[in-house]
Formats: C-alpha cells, structure tokens, sequence
C-alpha cells in the first residue's frame, strides 16, 4: 500500500493527486481485466519504480498547472474572483450590513487600504477591484494559519480538487471512451460478439461508462462555481473574527 501522507502535504494529497488518480481509474480497472497477470506479477514493482522516478509527483504538478490555467478561464466567466465579486457593492450575494462590515474591518486593518464607496465603484470598476484583490490578498495571509482558521482550509482544499477536476475534463472523457473501447473490442475478439456473459467484463465496462457519465454531466463550472462561493463565504466571514 503507498503512503501518499509521506509524498504529499495535505493539500497536494486532495486539490491535486488524487483528481490525477481519480482520471486515471479506470485505466488500472481495464488493465486488471484485461491483463490481470500484470497486477499478480509485476505491479508492485512498477509502483515503486514509478514513485521513485518521481511519476506521482509529475502528475500533482501537471494537475496544478492545468487547474491554474483552467481557474483565469473561470474567473472571466464569473466576471472576477468569488471573494472580489462579492466584496462589490453592487453584488448581492452578501446582505448590505454584513458587506459593511467587512469593509470596515478591512479598511481598519490593512495599512494605506480603504475601500471605494458606491460612487466611487461606479465611477472606476476596475479600480475599485484592485482594491478588493488587494484586500482578500491581505486576508489570504492573515487567515493562513490552518488551526485558526480550519473553515477556510478545508473549503481551499475542496474548491482546489472540485477546479482540477473540471481542468482534467477533457482528458479524463477521453480516457474513459478508450478504456470503453478496449473493453469491447477484448469482449468481440475472445467470444466473437458483444455479449456480456463474464462478471469482470460487465465490472470493466460499468466502472468507466459510470465515470463517463461523472464527467460529461456532473462535472461544470457552475458545479465548481458553487464550491468556489463556499470558500469566498468562508474566508471572507474571517473579518469577524
């Protein structure tokens, strides 16, 4: 069994290798079915050389990069960040006091900061979102501690995995369309037909037909949207603590 906890911070383990693995599956399932030998004789040892050439970690960087490229495209289709968006005062997803609030506590604690009012957001957006950025950069390092602030942690890792996952899209479509294939042209070239007469064979062709269906209908950006907002909601309720 493979300690990811020794190879991995927490963070990396859930925002970034396990979407990378949870991509792959159903590889390692069609390759179990159709090359089970593999797994019996020498799958241990392809695990360790493959940790040892750094695969995994190869994997968590790529995944990160691919979640970063994906997030700017996010960010342009929710017009900006979820934490600039909704310190807006045009936005309505915080209630009027509690935006006031905030805005008071970040004015008072960020050094040469203060916060556009109404008109002067409306005069200048663009402006007026640099100071919002400004502010939730601030507040990104004074809630840095993970026991302090244990909220924002866990729906920073939740938000990182729901964004890699919808960045792995794509590939993991396609992955699962091929392992589909494979399976069906293994099951026609033993038996000369489709016909599903061996568990396994059923077993290998549900697991990625079910995660296909995972990925072309689950998986969007309004699907991430949503866990985004619940980390915009945790970081920014902070301010009154």
């Amino acid at each position: 069994m493979i300690d990811f906890s020794n190879l991995f911070d927490r963070y990396a383990r859930n925002a970034r290798l396990y979407p990378a693995l949870l991509t792959l599956f159903p590889v390692f399932v069609t390759i179990l079915v159709l090359f089970p030998m593999v797994y019996e004789s020498v799958w241990s040892a392809i695990v360790s050389l493959a940790i040892g050439c750094g695969v995994l970690m190869f994997l968590a960087s790529n995944v990160r990069y691919l979640g970063r490229k994906k997030q700017q495209l996010l960010y342009e289709l929710w017009g900006g960040k979820p934490t600039t968006v909704w310190l807006r005062h045009s936005d309505r997803n915080l209630d009027a006091l509690t935006k006031q609030r905030y805005h008071a506590f970040l004015s008072k604690h960020i050094l040469d900061l203060k916060m556009p009012t109404p008109s002067e957001e409306t005069a200048s957006p663009i402006s007026a979102d640099e100071y919002y950025e400004s502010a939730v950069k601030w507040l990104l390092e004074y809630t840095r501690d993970k026991k302090k602030y244990p909220l924002i942690f866990e729906e920073n890792i939740n938000y990182g995995f729901h964004r890699n996952i919808l960045a792995l899209k794509p590939i993991a479509i396609a992955i699962n369309i091929l392992c589909i294939g494979s399976v069906l042209l293994s099951i026609y070239l033993q038996h000369h037909t489709l016909t599903l007469t061996d568990g396994r064979d059923v077993a290998a062709l549900l697991i990625p037909l079910a995660m296909l269906l995972f990925w072309v209908f689950l998986v969007s950006p309004d699907w991430v949207k949503s866990i985004a907002c619940a980390y915009a909601r945790a970081l920014l309720a902070s301010c009154d603590k």
